[in-house]
């Protein structure tokens, strides 16, 4: 489905159009008008239009004009000019566009229904082509990542590291130095998967880099590389500083800024994809060409402190290592996380926030074996966030008669923590399908006020903005539902709507056939005839001699 505007100043050809594009081209399409170029901008910045069909001459505002403001603001816009044999001068100007398009008002309809269906044909090649487009620059970047990757494996585990040259960095977008100084971090998945294939891991390689790249303080470049087995070497080092400010304090300065970014990364690599994090650095700063025995140092440092087996999140500072910055060393900030659930369940993003719960309450079963108080504190932290979301939206009756809610306000009704942990999730499983339960029940609401709407203003100009309108709802969100509901889309609708009233006028009633064609929303009985008959096969007054309800009595 795309959008069409038609501009013209001249009611009765803007008229014409509208009908025999609404109603005769078959093309699934909505149809707009606009009676100035001064109206149709007012439409174009409210909805996206795939094609303006426009007069040239018009008062203030001139087709002209209107065409360039379309190519400075909505380029992929296609315009269509409808001109005279007289506007052929007025053409000159953007003669220069590649793209410009104009043909007479006098030729045939199928002309014009032809010329239409070309520019929403170019339209869906030209999307389809920025589609292959964007899939060939990903196959380029993937193909860049893996050449990295490479020399990045034989930098750092065979003796070609000397071969490795800056302009070859340079070339593969590696954006580091060898003549600077940089701290080397040396990052472990906790819960790494030995078989994740390599797009899983690219995909991971990804995240993990926007999160570092949000917490970063300014003017440091980095780099992060997977190495093996769960690892990661994550580069940083600071560019655009003059070489007489890094001293030994605003190396430490960094460093300590650098740390403290680590944890945040930490705590939204947990939340976002589940992934645990350790980390292991010291404050020793280095060369990339030291980078091998740098990395031996701190893998060794690794194995001491976090060990192979055990998944936990601690930070080492330097050499010696220090205990972890976070708190008892647990992986995120749990308050945090609690909020981040609080957030999700307003905002009644119930997918986010089931994974976020499930999360939680994983934490929770195993707090309870080491801090039995931290996992209550923890338990109620939950239990009163779901509470207070039941009681405002008065659905305490519905979730109360699954769930008696006193197990809710108190842990002690529960045999254990995993019991207490399941509980929980079923609880807000049960709040989340209410919630869209009655989302759909408020889709279907707003859907058959909309065709009630329609019913009662037949003979009005019903369009696709001002049915959004009257269900407070974005135009192609109503299109989309309106379609899934219904099976076809809101034009097909009316139109079809149109056709049964006028059937039933004709049959039960004694009515002009130029007043039924007002009242189903036609302004004219020639309009109201074609688009009748092509869709009927026979006119109005052909249905009317053969099923009117005189015809049935004899």
């Amino acid at each position: 489905m795309g959008n069409l505007l038609i501009v013209d100043d001249e009611p009765d050809i803007l008229e014409s159009l509208e009908e025999m594009f609404k109603y005769e081209s078959g093309l699934d399409i909505d149809v707009y008008v606009a009676k100035s170029a001064t109206n149709a901008v007012k439409l174009l910045e409210k909805i996206k239009f795939d094609v303006v069909m426009t007069d040239i001459k018009m008062p203030g505002m001139n087709g002209i004009d209107l065409f360039k403001l379309i190519k400075e603001n909505w380029p992929k816009c296609r315009v269509i000019f409808l001109t005279g044999y007289r506007d052929f001068d007025n053409l000159y100007e953007i003669s220069g566009y590649k793209d410009v398009r104009y043909l007479l008002k006098s030729e045939e309809d199928e002309v014009l229904i032809s010329a239409v269906a070309d520019a929403f044909e170019e339209i869906d090649k030209m999307m389809q082509s920025e589609m292959q487009e964007s899939e060939h620059q990903s196959e380029i970047k993937k193909a860049q990542n893996v050449l990295r990757k490479n020399v990045m494996r034989e930098f750092f585990h065979n003796t070609a590291a000397a071969n490795v040259t800056q302009e070859e960095l340079n070339r593969i977008k590696i954006p580091l130095r060898f003549d600077k100084d940089l701290f080397i971090f040396l990052l472990r998945a906790d819960n790494f998967e030995e078989n994740i294939s390599f797009e899983e891991e690219t995909e991971r390689e990804v995240a993990l880099c926007e999160i570092i790249e949000e917490f970063l303080p300014p003017r440091i470049s980095y780099y992060l590389y997977y190495d093996i087995n769960g690892y990661y070497l994550l580069f940083l080092q600071p560019v655009r500083f003059p070489e007489d400010s890094l001293s030994a304090r605003t190396w430490m300065r960094l460093y300590t800024n650098l740390a403290g970014a680590m944890e945040y990364v930490q705590e939204k690599a947990f939340i976002l994809f589940s992934l645990s994090l350790s980390f292991v650095t010291c404050d020793e700063r280095c060369r990339l060409r030291d980078g091998q025995s740098y990395l031996n140092r701190l893998k060794q440092e690794a194995a001491d402190r976090i060990g192979n087996n055990v998944q936990r999140t601690i930070m080492a500072e330097s050499a010696p290592l220090a205990s972890g910055l976070l708190e008892d060393n647990a992986p995120v900030n749990l308050q945090l996380q609690v909020k981040r659930l609080e957030e999700a369940l307003e905002t009644k993003k119930f997918r986010d926030f089931m994974t976020r719960l499930q999360q939680l309450t994983d934490v929770l079963c195993v707090e309870d074996k080491k801090d039995t108080l931290k996992a209550t504190e923890l338990y109620y932290s939950i239990a009163i966030l779901l509470l207070r979301y039941i009681n405002i939206n008065h659905i305490k009756n519905k979730i109360g008669s699954d769930y008696p809610l006193d197990k809710l306000i108190y842990v002690e009704k529960h045999a254990g923590m995993r019991e207490a942990a399941n509980y929980l999730q079923a609880v807000a499983g049960a709040i989340a399908d209410e919630m869209d339960a009655e989302r759909k029940s408020r889709t279907n609401d707003v859907l058959e006020k909309v065709l009630l709407y329609i019913d009662n203003h037949l003979a009005e100009n019903l369009t696709l903005t001002r049915l959004a309108e009257i269900s407070y709802l974005n135009a192609s969100y109503l299109s989309r539902i309106f379609k899934q509901r219904y099976g076809c889309n809101i034009t097909e609708y009316i139109s079809n709507a149109r056709l049964e009233k006028a059937k039933k006028l004709l049959t039960t009633t004694a009515c002009k056939i130029n007043e039924i064609s007002v009242r189903v929303g036609y302004l004219t009985a020639p309009s109201f005839t074609r688009v009748f008959k092509k869709s009927v096969g026979i006119s109005p007054v052909e249905y009317r001699d053969r099923y009117g309800e005189k015809n049935n009595d004899i």
